[in-house]
Protein backbone atom coordinates (compact mmCIF):
# COMPACT_ATOMS: atom_id res chain seq x y z
CA UNK A 1 0.00 0.00 0.00
CA UNK A 2 1.27 3.67 -1.34
CA UNK A 3 2.01 5.49 2.22
CA UNK A 4 2.56 9.70 2.69
CA UNK A 5 5.47 9.75 5.54
CA UNK A 6 5.80 13.05 6.85
CA UNK A 7 7.52 13.91 10.32
CA UNK A 8 7.16 17.19 12.51
CA UNK A 9 9.77 17.56 15.35
CA UNK A 10 9.11 20.29 18.19
CA UNK A 11 11.20 21.40 20.88
CA UNK A 12 10.07 23.86 23.58
CA UNK A 13 11.57 25.13 26.31
CA UNK A 14 10.06 26.97 29.38
CA UNK A 15 11.31 28.41 32.61
CA UNK A 16 10.76 31.10 34.79
CA UNK A 17 13.30 33.90 36.86
CA UNK A 18 12.67 33.11 40.52
CA UNK A 19 11.54 30.12 42.74
CA UNK A 20 8.80 28.42 41.43
CA UNK A 21 7.35 24.71 40.29
CA UNK A 22 5.02 24.45 37.21
CA UNK A 23 3.02 22.35 35.48
CA UNK A 24 2.33 22.77 31.58
CA UNK A 25 -0.32 21.60 29.48
CA UNK A 26 -0.39 21.10 26.13
CA UNK A 27 -3.60 20.37 23.89
CA UNK A 28 -3.21 19.91 20.36
CA UNK A 29 -6.43 20.14 17.92
CA UNK A 30 -4.97 18.05 15.30
CA UNK A 31 -6.87 19.06 11.95
CA UNK A 32 -4.41 16.67 8.95
CA UNK A 33 -6.87 18.68 6.41
CA UNK A 34 -7.41 22.22 7.85
CA UNK A 35 -5.69 24.31 10.65
CA UNK A 36 -4.11 22.89 13.48
CA UNK A 37 -4.06 24.56 16.90
CA UNK A 38 -2.22 24.36 20.35
CA UNK A 39 -3.41 25.65 23.77
CA UNK A 40 -1.23 25.83 26.22
CA UNK A 41 -1.96 26.01 30.02
CA UNK A 42 0.94 26.90 32.64
CA UNK A 43 -0.09 26.77 36.13
CA UNK A 44 3.09 28.67 38.40
CA UNK A 45 3.32 27.18 42.12
CA UNK A 46 4.73 29.84 44.41
CA UNK A 47 4.62 32.98 42.09
CA UNK A 48 5.39 35.78 44.19
CA UNK A 49 8.84 34.48 44.14
CA UNK A 50 8.93 34.79 40.35
CA UNK A 51 9.96 37.62 38.05
CA UNK A 52 9.35 36.48 35.10
CA UNK A 53 8.04 33.73 32.93
CA UNK A 54 9.55 32.62 29.54
CA UNK A 55 8.04 29.96 26.56
CA UNK A 56 10.17 29.28 23.79
CA UNK A 57 7.84 28.31 20.42
CA UNK A 58 9.22 25.88 18.05
CA UNK A 59 7.67 27.81 15.14
CA UNK A 60 7.20 31.47 14.26
CA UNK A 61 4.19 33.08 16.09
CA UNK A 62 3.27 37.00 15.58
CA UNK A 63 1.99 38.43 18.56
CA UNK A 64 -2.01 38.94 16.82
CA UNK A 65 -2.04 35.21 16.46
CA UNK A 66 -2.10 34.44 20.02
CA UNK A 67 -5.48 34.07 21.41
CA UNK A 68 -6.69 34.89 25.07
CA UNK A 69 -9.11 31.67 26.31
CA UNK A 70 -8.56 32.36 29.90
CA UNK A 71 -12.06 34.20 29.88
CA UNK A 72 -13.97 31.17 28.49
CA UNK A 73 -13.74 29.46 31.75
CA UNK A 74 -16.21 30.93 33.02
CA UNK A 75 -18.45 28.27 31.19
CA UNK A 76 -18.87 25.89 34.16
CA UNK A 77 -18.95 23.05 31.40
CA UNK A 78 -15.58 23.86 29.78
CA UNK A 79 -14.12 24.62 33.36
CA UNK A 80 -15.26 20.98 34.28
CA UNK A 81 -13.64 19.71 31.11
CA UNK A 82 -10.38 21.49 31.37
CA UNK A 83 -9.51 20.81 34.92
CA UNK A 84 -11.87 17.55 35.24
CA UNK A 85 -13.37 18.74 38.26
CA UNK A 86 -16.20 21.55 39.21
CA UNK A 87 -15.14 24.78 40.93
CA UNK A 88 -15.96 28.09 41.55
CA UNK A 89 -14.93 31.15 38.67
CA UNK A 90 -15.04 34.43 40.12
CA UNK A 91 -14.53 36.79 37.49
CA UNK A 92 -12.47 40.41 37.50
CA UNK A 93 -10.90 40.43 41.04
CA UNK A 94 -9.04 43.22 39.86
CA UNK A 95 -8.20 44.48 36.21
CA UNK A 96 -5.96 41.52 35.17
CA UNK A 97 -7.36 38.18 36.98
CA UNK A 98 -10.19 36.04 37.98
CA UNK A 99 -9.98 33.86 40.31
CA UNK A 100 -10.84 30.01 40.35
CA UNK A 101 -11.22 27.74 43.15
CA UNK A 102 -11.02 24.02 43.09
CA UNK A 103 -9.81 20.52 44.35
CA UNK A 104 -8.95 22.80 47.66
CA UNK A 105 -6.99 25.38 45.79
CA UNK A 106 -7.78 28.64 45.09
CA UNK A 107 -5.74 30.60 42.24
CA UNK A 108 -5.27 33.63 40.25
CA UNK A 109 -6.26 33.03 36.87
CA UNK A 110 -4.49 35.97 34.68
CA UNK A 111 -5.78 37.34 31.35
CA UNK A 112 -2.89 38.11 29.50
CA UNK A 113 -4.72 39.93 26.93
CA UNK A 114 -5.35 42.76 29.32
CA UNK A 115 -2.13 42.58 31.31
CA UNK A 116 0.17 42.41 28.42
CA UNK A 117 2.59 39.84 27.09
CA UNK A 118 5.52 40.33 24.95
CA UNK A 119 6.02 37.61 21.61
CA UNK A 120 9.33 37.84 19.82
CA UNK A 121 11.30 36.54 17.02
CA UNK A 122 13.47 33.87 18.41
CA UNK A 123 15.90 31.48 15.59
CA UNK A 124 13.59 29.97 13.99
CA UNK A 125 10.82 30.36 16.48
CA UNK A 126 8.97 32.65 18.79
CA UNK A 127 9.68 33.67 22.46
CA UNK A 128 6.99 34.58 24.42
CA UNK A 129 7.44 36.79 27.86
CA UNK A 130 5.87 38.17 30.80
CA UNK A 131 6.63 40.13 33.58
CA UNK A 132 5.37 38.70 36.48
CA UNK A 133 7.26 41.41 38.62
CA UNK A 134 4.73 43.68 37.47
CA UNK A 135 1.91 41.33 38.14
CA UNK A 136 2.02 40.74 41.94
CA UNK A 137 0.74 43.73 43.09
CA UNK A 138 -2.89 42.47 41.47
CA UNK A 139 -1.79 38.45 42.71
CA UNK A 140 -3.93 37.55 45.64
CA UNK A 141 -2.45 33.56 45.56
CA UNK A 142 0.32 31.44 45.74
CA UNK A 143 -0.58 30.06 42.32
CA UNK A 144 -1.33 31.53 38.80
CA UNK A 145 -2.94 30.01 35.57
CA UNK A 146 -2.08 31.38 32.07
CA UNK A 147 -3.83 30.28 29.20
CA UNK A 148 -4.07 30.54 25.61
CA UNK A 149 -4.19 29.44 22.21
CA UNK A 150 -2.21 29.69 19.12
CA UNK A 151 -1.97 27.89 15.81
CA UNK A 152 0.24 24.72 15.49
CA UNK A 153 2.28 25.53 12.00
CA UNK A 154 4.49 22.38 12.73
CA UNK A 155 1.67 20.41 12.53
CA UNK A 156 0.49 22.48 9.56
CA UNK A 157 3.02 22.08 7.77
CA UNK A 158 3.87 18.38 8.33
CA UNK A 159 0.37 17.66 6.95
CA UNK A 160 0.33 20.53 3.57
CA UNK A 161 0.12 18.89 0.19
CA UNK A 162 3.24 20.01 -1.80
CA UNK A 163 3.57 20.95 -5.14
CA UNK A 164 7.05 19.60 -5.59
CA UNK A 165 7.59 17.50 -9.60
CA UNK A 166 8.86 14.47 -7.85
CA UNK A 167 6.71 14.24 -5.01
CA UNK A 168 3.50 14.60 -7.57
CA UNK A 169 5.25 12.22 -9.50
CA UNK A 170 5.69 9.62 -7.25
CA UNK A 171 2.30 10.36 -5.76
CA UNK A 172 0.49 9.93 -9.27
CA UNK A 173 2.79 6.12 -9.64
CA UNK A 174 0.69 5.63 -6.04
CA UNK A 175 -2.57 6.01 -6.96
CA UNK A 176 -2.09 4.05 -10.05
CA UNK A 177 -0.87 1.53 -8.00
CA UNK A 178 -3.89 1.30 -5.90
CA UNK A 179 -6.85 2.90 -4.36
CA UNK A 180 -5.80 2.98 -0.84
CA UNK A 181 -3.70 5.59 0.66
CA UNK A 182 -1.69 5.60 3.70
CA UNK A 183 -1.16 8.92 5.24
CA UNK A 184 0.94 8.61 7.82
CA UNK A 185 2.47 10.87 10.53
CA UNK A 186 5.03 11.21 12.97
CA UNK A 187 5.44 14.29 15.54
CA UNK A 188 7.35 14.52 18.91
CA UNK A 189 7.11 16.68 21.32
CA UNK A 190 10.45 17.78 23.29
CA UNK A 191 10.19 20.40 26.46
CA UNK A 192 13.00 21.49 28.08
CA UNK A 193 15.34 19.21 25.83
CA UNK A 194 18.44 20.90 24.51
CA UNK A 195 19.17 19.03 21.89
CA UNK A 196 16.71 20.71 20.19
CA UNK A 197 16.91 24.64 21.32
CA UNK A 198 18.71 27.32 19.71
CA UNK A 199 21.63 28.11 21.76
CA UNK A 200 20.37 31.54 22.60
CA UNK A 201 18.04 29.75 24.94
CA UNK A 202 20.85 27.03 26.26
CA UNK A 203 23.36 29.97 26.99
CA UNK A 204 20.84 31.33 29.55
CA UNK A 205 21.68 30.47 32.90
CA UNK A 206 17.46 30.51 34.12
CA UNK A 207 17.17 28.05 31.85
CA UNK A 208 18.94 25.36 33.49
CA UNK A 209 17.54 26.62 36.53
CA UNK A 210 13.71 25.76 35.81
CA UNK A 211 12.09 23.56 37.82
CA UNK A 212 9.47 22.35 35.72
CA UNK A 213 7.24 19.52 37.87
CA UNK A 214 4.83 17.99 35.28
CA UNK A 215 4.16 18.03 31.92
CA UNK A 216 0.54 17.05 30.39
CA UNK A 217 -0.07 16.64 26.73
CA UNK A 218 -3.61 15.85 25.08
CA UNK A 219 -4.02 15.20 21.09
CA UNK A 220 -7.54 15.21 19.84
CA UNK A 221 -8.08 14.41 16.30
CA UNK A 222 -10.85 12.53 13.76
CA UNK A 223 -11.53 9.04 14.77
CA UNK A 224 -10.67 7.76 11.99
CA UNK A 225 -6.83 8.58 12.52
CA UNK A 226 -5.31 5.61 14.56
CA UNK A 227 -2.18 6.94 17.09
CA UNK A 228 0.38 4.75 19.13
CA UNK A 229 -1.92 4.34 22.36
CA UNK A 230 0.72 2.02 24.15
CA UNK A 231 1.59 4.91 26.90
CA UNK A 232 -1.09 6.99 27.28
CA UNK A 233 -2.42 8.20 30.75
CA UNK A 234 -6.13 8.12 29.46
CA UNK A 235 -8.13 8.25 26.21
CA UNK A 236 -11.43 9.56 26.04
CA UNK A 237 -13.89 10.57 23.23
CA UNK A 238 -14.49 14.18 23.22
CA UNK A 239 -17.35 15.43 24.78
CA UNK A 240 -19.25 17.51 22.06
CA UNK A 241 -21.29 19.38 24.46
CA UNK A 242 -18.82 20.55 26.76
CA UNK A 243 -16.52 21.59 23.82
CA UNK A 244 -18.48 22.97 20.82
CA UNK A 245 -18.36 26.24 21.57
CA UNK A 246 -14.54 26.18 22.33
CA UNK A 247 -13.10 24.45 19.48
CA UNK A 248 -11.22 26.41 17.40
CA UNK A 249 -13.62 26.93 13.89
CA UNK A 250 -14.76 24.16 12.40
CA UNK A 251 -12.98 21.50 14.47
CA UNK A 252 -15.76 18.61 14.29
CA UNK A 253 -15.48 17.47 18.06
CA UNK A 254 -18.45 14.78 17.70
CA UNK A 255 -16.12 12.75 15.46
CA UNK A 256 -13.06 13.14 17.64
CA UNK A 257 -10.96 11.08 20.06
CA UNK A 258 -8.40 12.51 22.93
CA UNK A 259 -5.18 10.92 23.79
CA UNK A 260 -3.57 12.36 27.03
CA UNK A 261 -0.26 11.29 28.37
CA UNK A 262 2.14 13.01 31.29
CA UNK A 263 5.35 13.06 32.35
CA UNK A 264 6.55 13.69 36.03
CA UNK A 265 10.39 14.77 37.77
CA UNK A 266 9.47 11.46 39.10
CA UNK A 267 10.36 10.38 35.69
CA UNK A 268 12.70 12.49 34.83
CA UNK A 269 14.63 14.55 37.52
CA UNK A 270 16.04 16.81 34.97
CA UNK A 271 12.34 17.99 33.74
CA UNK A 272 12.84 17.64 30.24
CA UNK A 273 10.11 15.90 29.11
CA UNK A 274 9.74 14.22 25.62
CA UNK A 275 6.97 12.50 23.85
CA UNK A 276 6.73 10.98 20.79
CA UNK A 277 2.94 10.16 18.41
CA UNK A 278 2.24 8.27 15.20
CA UNK A 279 -0.81 8.92 13.34
CA UNK A 280 -1.89 6.89 10.38
CA UNK A 281 -4.93 6.64 8.35
CA UNK A 282 -5.97 4.57 5.47
CA UNK A 283 -8.24 6.26 2.80
CA UNK A 284 -9.84 5.45 -0.63
CA UNK A 285 -8.19 7.79 -2.65
CA UNK A 286 -10.70 9.19 -5.00
CA UNK A 287 -7.87 10.48 -7.44
CA UNK A 288 -7.19 6.93 -7.67
CA UNK A 289 -10.27 6.07 -8.47
CA UNK A 290 -10.63 8.96 -11.01
CA UNK A 291 -7.62 7.83 -13.00
CA UNK A 292 -8.78 4.19 -12.99
CA UNK A 293 -12.06 4.67 -14.57
CA UNK A 294 -10.05 7.15 -17.03
CA UNK A 295 -7.45 4.20 -17.89
CA UNK A 296 -10.50 1.96 -18.43
CA UNK A 297 -12.09 3.96 -20.72
CA UNK A 298 -9.57 4.86 -22.99
CA UNK A 299 -8.79 0.95 -22.85
CA UNK A 300 -11.93 0.29 -23.74
CA UNK A 301 -12.26 2.71 -26.67
CA UNK A 302 -9.39 1.70 -27.91
CA UNK A 303 -9.70 -2.14 -27.47
CA UNK A 304 -13.44 -1.49 -29.39
CA UNK A 305 -11.41 0.34 -32.29
CA UNK A 306 -8.67 -2.07 -32.53
CA UNK A 307 -11.66 -4.68 -32.50
CA UNK A 308 -13.09 -2.91 -35.29
CA UNK A 309 -9.51 -2.43 -37.51
CA UNK A 310 -8.89 -6.45 -37.22
CA UNK A 311 -12.55 -7.35 -38.05
CA UNK A 312 -11.88 -4.45 -41.10
CA UNK A 313 -8.76 -6.22 -42.17
CA UNK A 314 -9.75 -9.83 -42.06
CA UNK A 315 -12.98 -8.71 -44.13
CA UNK A 316 -11.00 -7.56 -46.47
CA UNK A 317 -8.59 -10.65 -46.66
Amino acid sequence: MPKNIRFADDGWAYWVAGNDTSTIYLHEWVNPNGRSYIDIGIRVRQITETKELKLYIPFQVEHDELEDISFQLENPKLFRATFDATGLYEPMKNKYTSEIALKGEVIDLVHISLFGYEIQACDEGAMFSLSISRLQEYLDNDTAYFYFRLPQKSLMKMCEKTDDAKILLRRMRDLISSPMQLEKYGHSVRINEARRLPDTITKQGEFHRQKLDKTILSVSIHEDYRINEANCYRIQRMEENLYKDFAPDGYDCGSAITYIWRETREDNKRGHFSFYINLSNEVVSTSSMAIYLFLLLIFGAGGNALWTLISYLLGLG
